[in-house]
């Protein structure tokens, strides 16, 4: 039996959801005679083993395997990775599913591409997945040429059996925190053979409640913080000081150690807790981070970074609390279609959550600050670390689609210009988006019409902070009275597509709707 493809998925105490991932591999595309899957009980005691032993009686291409509690899953993987017989292995979760053709897709790009590691587009249930990584095809990637693999570092990937064996990649076992992390660095690193498959949702990433991935188990600061430690051991013992390094070093500050620091998880956090995370987290970065790393962080994480070292606890809290104010509003102004690209014109500016009004920053000279609470600015580490500099002008702007019932995205092309606007206070600026978002109903889908039902939403990222907002429900007074319904396609495949609000005000492209909204345009035309 030629098995191009060995499934491991470990399992533990998830009987309530484990059968929708099985379902899932039961559907898949790929002849049954090409691929195997490996489930490997961690000890359950919920009847997760006996449920698996059960439902794959009789089914010769599923297996299981039973082992005593380990507590993590790094060693049933590696268990699962020893009985593999697959060309390739793809690492699964045992409360998440794939895509009906994500097997088939997979093997076939990386024969294609003779690839070591393919990545699979993922879409997130109940939690965010990477967006980005997945919006262009990609070949021969590598850490070093293509940063964005950074954004996606949990191991649901195919990855060639015998480049795991000749390179000693395996996990590390016990209950070690970032053991993904871990495994995927040294993979991307022993490797410049990535691809990735992005027109395709291969894996959906689902965050259940009550059940399944302990990742969401409270995180002890000394375990996670000497987690971050052994990556950057990684980093030392195999990339050569410079540029590279640092890149690496700088993304694991950023986005593990100082993400402590932010977020509504922190700020419910007690005092004591945040004291002695501050205290260990600014001991590490003390001992393990140099100055170079630093200053390849992004506006705001170099000021958080200033927080932990120079600061305390209150200083950290503060900073935390001032980002979770941070949001924006976008403004629909107005709608032309320019063939079967609907142009929807959009103006957005930054605010204030908690009051709604604008966000405002301090203008120096050429110099730009955060508009930052005083007690902050009194340290002066952290005022000097508080400008914002070029990057207000480089704020990045983004719009993106999802269909109705997929939890994917899609990017769409964002023609926009940023710009700052005085205030009635001397040396106060505001920043202002102006733009076009681009919805090619016939094409807009990575090459394919935009099919079904359609919602949108744009992000701004400014100095390091992003947010996230839905687009319809601020509108210009103007802009009804250009929002119209078209035909779109060829002459051999016409959609009717209809621009409307939903219930929530939200802006919905719909191109398999009814077909009355035109009879009005025509009536009120």
């Amino acid at each position: 039996m030629d098995i191009a493809v060995s499934v491991v998925v470990p399992a533990h105490n998830s009987a309530q959801g484990i059968v929708r991932g099985l379902d899932s591999l039961r559907r898949q595309t790929l002849s049954r005679e090409h691929f195997e899957v490996i489930y490997v009980d961690d000890g359950s005691t919920d009847g997760t083993g006996e449920l698996l032993d059960s439902e794959l009686a009789g089914e010769p291409n599923f297996s299981v395997v039973h082992i005593d509690n380990s507590g993590w899953p790094g060693r049933p993987r590696n268990i699962g990775l020893q009985r593999a017989r697959g060309r390739y292995v793809l690492f699964m979760d045992d409360d998440d599913r794939l895509g009906s053709k994500a097997l088939a897709l997979l093997c076939r790009q990386a024969s294609r591409d003779q690839a070591d590691i393919v990545v699979g587009r993922m879409a997130g249930v109940g939690r965010t997945a990477p967006r980005e990584v997945f919006q262009q095809p990609m070949s021969n990637g590598s850490l070093r040429t293509h940063p964005l693999l950074l954004s996606t570092l949990t191991v649901q990937k195919l990855f060639r059996r015998g480049f795991l064996l000749d390179n000693g990649i395996v996990f590390p076992e016990g209950r070690v925190r970032l053991e993904d992390h871990m495994f995927m660095l040294r993979a991307y690193l022993a490797t410049d053979r990535v691809s990735v498959v992005h027109d395709y949702t291969c894996y959906y990433w689902v965050r259940n409640k009550g059940f399944g991935n302990i990742s969401y188990t409270s995180k002890e600061p000394a375990e996670f913080l000497n987690s971050i430690e052994r990556i950057f051991d990684i980093i030392d013992s195999e990339v050569e000081p410079g540029p590279f390094r640092d890149r690496l070093i700088a993304h694991w500050l950023r986005s593990k150690l100082l993400g402590l620091f932010q977020g509504r998880a922190f700020l419910r956090q007690e005092p004591d807790h945040v004291a002695l995370m501050h205290r260990q987290a600014a001991d590490l970065v003390r001992r393990r981070v140099p100055g170079s790393a630093v200053a390849r962080l992004n506006a705001f994480a170099r000021l958080r970074a200033a927080a932990l070292t120079a600061g305390g606890p209150a200083e950290l809290v503060r900073l935390a609390e001032f980002e979770e104010d941070v949001a924006h509003r976008t403004r629909v102004t107005g709608f032309r279609w320019e063939g079967s690209v609907l142009s929807v014109g959009t103006e957005t500016t930054l605010e204030r959550r908690s009051t709604g009004e604008p966000l405002e920053f301090v203008r120096e000279g050429a110099a730009v600050y955060w508009d930052l609470p005083a007690e902050l600015l009194e340290i002066p580490e952290i005022n000097e670390a508080a400008k914002v500099g070029a990057e207000l002008s480089a704020t990045a702007y983004r719009a993106f689609a999802a269909r109705s019932g997929d939890p994917a995205v899609v990017r769409l092309p964002l023609e926009s210009e940023p710009g700052e606007e005085p205030t009635e206070a001397p040396g106060r600026v505001r920043l202002r988006l102006s733009g076009a978002m681009r919805v090619d109903a016939a094409g807009g889908d990575h090459g394919r019409p935009l099919t079904g039902t359609w919602r949108f939403s744009t992000r701004v990222v400014v100095g390091g902070i992003g947010s996230d907002q839905a687009v319809g429900p601020d509108r210009a007074p103007g802009a009804e009275r250009t929002r119209a319904p078209a035909f779109v396609g060829s002459r051999d495949a016409v959609h009717f597509a209809n621009p409307y609000w939903n219930a929530e005000g939200e802006l919905t492209l719909s191109t398999s709707g009814s077909w009355r909204p035109l009879r009005r345009a025509l009536r009120t035309g």
